[in-house]
């Protein structure tokens, strides 16, 4: 029943300016990256509900925040799923972007380390892995470095990807640790890795994968 409302929600949501556009034009959403928190967006796009609505969505996947809002920016898509780091971070360099719409308010981020790396005061010259450099994994990873009192400019940080492939140079010790998310942190826990940091004890609550648009954009639409 949830999904379902979920469902519901996220047609609505993206049939912004509904009545103003002719049937089946074309919406292009950037999502950037790939997990269960966008599950309704796929769902409703297998079922066709976006096509029962007069919609034309075309679900396109960034590696990081910070290139699906390039790309929003640039007009190569309408809207974009991510966090709402990039957004605010964009529109403080003057980009007229908006959030509109946040799926939860969790903070679901942990950091995880190389099994002999198993505290924060040990942070320094350490490899951190994020996915792109203004993305919300590099926020994350330099607000909980200077949370513990380090400069970022103490370690190394790496453009390494998603979720994923930071899990993948952790699993192939090219990174000393990374933040990654369920259910990659349940696989990091089994194999052995270090859980250094629970992000929510810095942020209890964050409004994790929102939606924006460019304001000029869902002015013109509605």
């Amino acid at each position: 029943m949830r999904l379902r409302s979920y469902v519901a929600v996220v047609v609505l949501i993206v049939a912004v300016g509904l009545f103003a556009r002719p049937s089946f034009a074309r919406i292009i959403v950037g999502l950037s990256s790939v997990n269960v928190a966008f599950l309704p967006v796929y769902v409703t796009q297998e079922k066709g509900f976006f096509k029962d609505e007069g919609l034309d969505v075309l679900l396109v996947l960034f590696n990081a925040g910070a290139t699906n809002l390039q790309a929003l920016v640039g007009g190569d898509i309408q809207m974009m799923g991510s966090a709402f780091v990039e957004t605010i971070g964009g529109r403080a360099a003057g980009a007229d972007t908006k959030n509109f719409w946040g799926i939860c308010n969790i903070m679901p981020f942990q950091l995880y380390s190389q099994p002999g790396f198993t505290s924060m005061k040990d942070a320094k010259g350490k490899r951190f892995a994020i996915s792109r450099f203004g993305s919300l994994t590099d926020y994350l990873t330099r607000a909980t470095l200077r949370h513990f009192g380090i400069d970022p400019k103490d370690v190394t940080i790496l453009q390494i990807g998603s979720t994923p492939a930071r899990f993948a140079a952790l699993s192939a010790k090219a990174v000393d640790a990374s933040i990654v998310w369920f259910p990659v942190t349940e696989i990091a826990k089994s194999q052995g890795f270090t859980k250094l940091f629970d992000l929510k004890e810095i942020f209890p609550e964050w409004p994790y994968e929102t939606f924006a648009a460019r304001e000029s954009w869902l002015g013109k639409e509605r």
